[in-house]
């Protein structure tokens, strides 16, 4: 699927690919360094669900997501973007695309929400920039797990891709 990022080197939209991953695109990513939050060498044992965000052959984001068993959502099991597109600013939008596209997928197989649980430093960026909610507790207070519902994601899908719901 064709996705619009921001080169903010040069102020232009580009267009990258998010695509499944291949086992030999784990190997890449690994000896790459530069995708350090997880060892996503561990995550070999599905591919179905594994999408990265390419342009001009070099991965710049990798997300993992599944439909969940009991309820008909999809579960964002892992997400992460290039370091070097964090620390240079070379490009934006790239996590948005990916979250989108697990949104689009859950639109297309699923409810149409989504969930996941965030590393506490994009927590507040996760509820600002794609309106994710809380999910409450049972004592009322804010849980760790962010979720989106139908609507939102439909609005994520309409910001981010080129496919729209």
């Amino acid at each position: 699927m064709r996705v619009k990022i921001s080169d903010n080197r040069n102020k232009q939209f580009i267009y990258g690919y998010i695509k499944p991953i291949k086992k030999n695109d784990l190997e890449v990513i690994s000896l790459s360094g530069q995708f350090k939050v997880f060892e996503w060498n561990n995550f070999v044992v599905n591919f179905k669900e594994m999408y990265k965000l390419e342009l001009n052959g070099e991965i710049l984001g990798i997300i993992w997501f599944y439909k969940h068993a009991l309820f008909n959502l999809i579960i964002i099991e892992k997400i992460e973007v290039k370091i070097d597109i964090w620390k240079n600013k070379e490009y934006s939008l790239v996590g948005g695309c990916l979250i989108s596209f697990a949104c689009l997928y859950s639109l297309n197989n699923c409810s149409g929400e989504i969930e996941l649980i965030p590393k506490k430093e994009v927590r507040n960026h996760y509820k600002v920039a794609y309106k994710m909610k809380a999910i409450r507790e049972n004592d009322g207070t804010e849980g760790r797990i962010l979720e989106l519902d139908k609507t939102n994601s439909e609005c994520l899908v309409r910001k981010f891709l080129e496919q729209l719901v």
